[in-house]
């Protein structure tokens, strides 16, 4: 999925469960994030990502990645996504859109 969205193709994305997670706060060494989970199917357009690694004196603890989505949720806000368990994705569909 990340060659399509690497070449900012959309992807849809059929979820069983899934997420939305909004910026609060971001203050360059720290970040405010809100998460609602939903057990609701759903589909959204994913059209990107973004990565965030998590360190403490100097060793990585974590990667989290965060699909970039149009979730149809957020009242059309940017929002994104969080690859975990709270998301169960069931297919995902690349897009082509021809002009």
């Amino acid at each position: 999925m990340d060659t399509y969205l690497d070449n900012e193709v959309p992807v849809l994305l059929l979820c069983e469960t899934y997420n939305i997670v909004t910026l609060i706060k971001d203050e360059g060494d720290r970040i405010e994030l809100s998460k609602i989970n939903s057990d609701i199917a759903h589909m959204m357009v994913a059209y990107g990502y973004e990565q965030y690694s998590y360190y403490r004196n100097g060793v990585k603890l974590r990667t989290d990645t965060y699909l970039k989505v149009a979730s149809g949720v957020n009242g059309g806000e940017l929002c994104y996504a969080k690859l975990d368990d709270d998301m169960e994705l069931v297919e995902a569909w690349a897009i082509e859109i021809y002009e």
